[in-house]
């Protein structure tokens, strides 16, 4: 996208709401997909001065909404100027934080995630409960049946939703309040002064924390559940709740939020076959992860 009207629809009413001038330079940040996708905005009318553009489909709709409780919350994130949501498609400018001065490490994300997680949450947010929860593994599979996954996937998920009730039963154990829910390197930004912002709230719901802390170290690379305990610890360390040490369902504090954070991950990967986001070309790939996903969260998830 090199232009504004291919940035468009939305665009050009944000902006007028906004008070901005028609007619600025995109320079495409990052392109999630052709259904997600971020730009920076530059206003030679005003000095080159530039604004963040943000646009995506539903169900990645209610980002606006997350930006404007954190910040309620004192949670440094970026302000949004202006938002729109109109046919399944929601539109957000918000002020731009600049080139991240380092990248973001461990000792930036525990006390981030603290101030985030004492937040109650807002209504205009989902809410992950422990129903929720128990609901996912049972979806997982009848959602990859469907779409042609391997038999071993569908059998896994099926194992772990006849202990779903059971394993899902301390969500409700602290820390619990907002989540950004995509809480990685990527989704904070330390600007010149060395303030820590986060970003990228997209799929924030309110819910147990240690998903949160169970994403910082992604789902390229296999689970580790040591590296996943050094930084519940700091967390706790930075002021977080002590009960996030605590062992649930039988399970060490790191092994429960990896395994439920593996098939918040595959049952998300799923709605997007569900969505049909994915191209036929990506398929194979988008396969092999929730395959993937769901055989880590049964290892995981194993007393």
């Amino acid at each position: 996208m090199s232009d504004t009207a291919a940035v468009a629809p939305l665009l050009p009413a944000l902006l007028e709401k906004a008070g901005l001038p028609p007619g600025p330079v995109p320079e495409l940040v990052r392109q999630v997909s052709q259904f997600s996708g971020v730009w920076r905005l530059r206003f030679p009318q005003r000095d080159g001065a530039t604004v963040i553009y943000k646009e995506a489909w539903e169900p990645l709709h209610r980002e606006a909404a997350a930006l404007r409780y954190a910040e309620s919350r004192g949670i440094p994130v970026p302000h949004v100027i202006a938002s729109d949501h109109h046919d399944g498609r929601a539109a957000i400018l918000m002020t731009d934080l600049g080139h991240p001065a380092r990248p973001a490490t461990s000792a930036d994300a525990a006390p981030l995630a603290v101030a985030i997680h004492r937040a109650p949450g807002s209504p205009d947010l989902p809410v992950i409960r422990a129903a929720a929860l128990a609901a996912m593994p049972g979806r997982i599979a009848e959602r990859a049946s469907r779409h042609g996954l391997p038999v071993p996937v569908i059998e896994a998920a099926a194992v772990i939703a006849g202990s779903a009730a059971r394993l899902a039963a301390p969500a409700i154990i602290e820390p619990v309040g907002l989540c950004h829910s995509e809480w990685h390197p990527d989704s904070i930004l330390i600007d010149a002064s060395g303030r820590a912002h986060a970003y990228d709230w997209a799929r924030a719901f309110t819910g147990p924390g240690l998903i949160d802390l169970a994403s910082w170290h992604g789902t390229t690379t296999a689970p580790s559940p040591q590296a996943t305990r050094v930084l519940i610890e700091a967390y706790v360390g930075a002021g977080g709740h002590r009960a996030a040490l605590a062992s649930r369902a039988g399970l060490p504090a790191e092994a429960w939020a990896l395994g439920w954070h593996r098939l918040w991950a595959a049952d998300w990967y799923l709605q997007q076959l569900d969505m049909g986001w994915i191209p036929d070309q990506r398929l194979a790939n988008q396969h092999e992860a929730i395959t993937r996903h769901v055989g880590e969260a049964a290892a995981l998830l194993r007393p």
